[in-house]
């Protein structure tokens, strides 16, 4: 039986990791002037509302919750703040654009009006990324530090865009299956047998002559995962 005092101590510490991925949540919130371009008419008028063709890729990190209480705030919180630091580099070197950090999730948007070869360039990204965690996982292995395992997925599609907030703040909202199915295929891609980044059956089409991707099944849905 877990004691009060027990009890407590993860209560506490759950309330410190919470705090701080809050305060990675800050990161990025302001739309950034890219996508503001996006939003303006030809007059350079700016819409509240587009709709864009677009690859979704959303990631989080596997066991999150079973990581907080076996590890203090503080090594949570630098491991939050590493793992972050990956992405960001990352998906600004492929024109990707952070919508939000979720937590230890993030979603990212590749706009084919301004990313060329949408599809491919957000299957390198996800590449990269994994490339980079490994080198990453293996220097904190040799630090003595705990491995972090994310899974990805990608999928693409008509996409609203919303931004909300004022002059002083503003934050973007991406609305539409691509969104939603991006998600779903991340979940899955923790039954993964390779790379774990999952594609949608658009994209894997689209790129099936460039990478191997194997198909699976997953309940009634048929997966396609790239491989290693």
């Amino acid at each position: 039986r877990v004691g009060w005092d027990e009890t407590s101590q993860v209560i506490h510490n759950f309330n410190q990791i919470s705090e701080q991925l809050l305060q990675n949540q800050k990161l990025s919130p302001f739309v950034a002037r890219e996508i503001l371009a996006l939003f303006r008419d030809e007059e350079g008028a700016l819409q509240r509302e587009i709709t864009d063709e677009a690859v979704v890729l959303f990631s989080d990190i596997r066991s999150f919750t079973t990581l907080s209480e076996q590890q203090s705030p503080e090594e949570v919180v630098e491991m939050l703040n590493q793992y972050f630091e990956i992405w960001s580099e990352t998906v600004d070197q492929y024109g990707g654009i952070i919508e939000r950090f979720i937590g230890d999730a993030i979603q990212v948007i590749f706009f084919e009006s301004r990313v060329k070869n949408t599809h491919q360039t957000a299957i390198e990204c996800a590449i990269k990324v994994r490339e980079k965690i490994i080198s990453w996982n293996y220097e904190r292995k040799r630090a003595g530090l705990f491995d972090v395992r994310n899974g990805i997925g990608i999928a693409s599609g008509n996409i609203r865009f919303t931004i909300l907030g004022n002059k002083f703040k503003r934050h973007f909202v991406s609305q539409g299956k691509p969104v939603l199915h991006a998600e779903e295929l991340e979940a899955i891609s923790s039954y993964g047998r390779s790379s774990c980044i999952i594609s949608d059956n658009r994209t894997m089409e689209l790129l099936m002559n460039q990478y191997d991707f194997e198909s699976w099944h997953h309940q009634n849905l048929t997966v396609y995962e790239l491989k290693e």
